[in-house]
């Protein structure tokens, strides 16, 4: 929580189930539910007076969920569990010495790219007759050379001189690693809280309607039940980074557009005229508490099925943008990217890159109400290269 009485901190496990020592972090949420639902049976056998006698535990599902403002910079550790993966290190080229190239799309450099890979996302700044700054997706590197797709950025020639910055602050795709956290809830008021071990993220998303705020969701499930605190745990307590909301009507959209964010693409291509007005993507982690042997358990988390993201969007039939994504809709065929940027109003800045999405039980037509007539289109995300994944989130500054 965030002015409210109720604190929540966590602290990533090594262990699944077992509370580490370390310092752990201030969560501001603005909802918090997370429950232990017993689950009980009504046994066959049958008493002489026809009272019942027992009631045997089945199990015990601990789930729940969290929603918050979409703070840039907050909530990574949540969504690296909900990923089941962690972030990339940062990286950082920077130098005098870079060029930019119209024969491949490309910039050279003779000092080579460190660890910058094929499929990352890159935020380049520093050019004069290049843009200032940009965001662009790398197609190829070797020792001098870095490929840079041309659907993001057409490089002109620009001759070594100025300070160009390659860089990005981490990335994060879809991965197999179980993660886990423990969590303490702790009401200031009371003095009171619950502690919650092996707690799962088994479901992100982020959800905008326009003029409004960005917002984010998390759904959790777990493997122990909550233990009751009369004192708070003794983990050294951290706060998180002061950040500032994210606003879908300053911060998302055109990047020609003063204090908007990197644009909204479709296989690459800016869409300035697309009129979003409701965004929804969502990661859904098949995380489940399977039951076992003993008291109530052992609970376990587990994959036991894909991962499915999908994104939505509701848009207003007006522009020409809107044509291409009405037309695809009903094509079977259609595969395209899209790819789209956040930045908060202190220059903060998240890029998030689905390379493969098919159309799926939209309403391409939007003929529903004359003269506010808008589209409703969803996709479902898939994996089409090694490189990118079904989906990559970019930390670009």
């Amino acid at each position: 929580m965030n002015s409210s009485a109720i604190q929540m901190r966590r602290i990533r496990e090594a262990t699944l189930g077992t509370l580490p020592a370390g310092t752990m972090t201030v969560m501001p949420f603005s909802t918090w539910d997370v429950k232990s639902g017993m689950t009980r049976s009504t046994p066959d056998n049958v008493n002489a007076d026809r009272q019942q006698g027992d009631g045997p535990a089945e199990d015990l599902q601990i789930q729940g969920s969290a929603a918050s403002d979409y703070l840039i910079g907050v909530y990574e550790g949540i969504r690296e569990e909900a990923f089941c993966s962690t972030y990339s290190a940062a990286q950082s080229i920077s130098g005098t010495t870079t060029a930019a190239v119209v024969s491949g799309n490309k910039l050279t450099r003779a000092t080579g790219w460190g660890t910058i890979a094929v499929g990352d996302i890159v935020w380049v700044t520093g050019f004069v007759t290049n843009p200032a700054a940009f965001v662009a997706i790398v197609t190829s590197v070797n020792a001098t050379d870095l490929g840079l797709d041309s659907n993001f950025i057409t490089l002109v020639a620009e001759s070594a001189g100025p300070t160009v910055t390659v860089a990005h602050a981490g990335q994060l795709l879809l991965g197999t690693s179980m993660l886990g956290a423990s969590w303490e809830q702790w009401n200031t008021r009371s003095s009171k809280g619950r502690q919650y071990s092996g707690l799962g993220c088994s479901g992100w998303g982020m959800e905008f309607t326009f003029p409004k705020p960005i917002n984010q969701t998390f759904n959790f499930v777990g493997m122990l039940k909550a233990t009751r605190l009369s004192a708070q745990l003794a983990n050294a307590t951290a706060s998180s980074p002061l950040r500032r909301n994210v606003n879908s009507n300053t911060n998302f959209g055109d990047k020609t557009v003063v204090n908007c964010g990197m644009g909204f693409r479709y296989n690459g291509t800016l869409l300035t005229d697309l009129r979003i007005e409701m965004l929804k993507l969502s990661v859904d982690n098949p995380l489940g508490a399977s039951g076992g042997a003993g008291v109530l358990g052992p609970q376990d988390l587990d994959l036991d099925n894909d991962f499915t993201v999908k994104l939505e969007l509701k848009c207003k039939r007006k522009g020409t943008n809107i044509d291409t994504l009405m037309d695809d809709a009903v094509d079977p065929n259609a595969d395209k990217s899209i790819g789209f940027g956040l930045r908060d109003p202190d220059g903060n800045r998240d890029y998030f890159y689905l390379e493969s999405c098919l159309p799926f039980n939209g309403d391409p037509d939007g003929l529903k109400k004359s003269g506010k007539e808008t589209v409703d289109l969803t996709y479902l995300c898939r994996k089409k290269t090694t490189t990118h994944g079904v989906i990559r989130h970019a930390r670009l500054v």
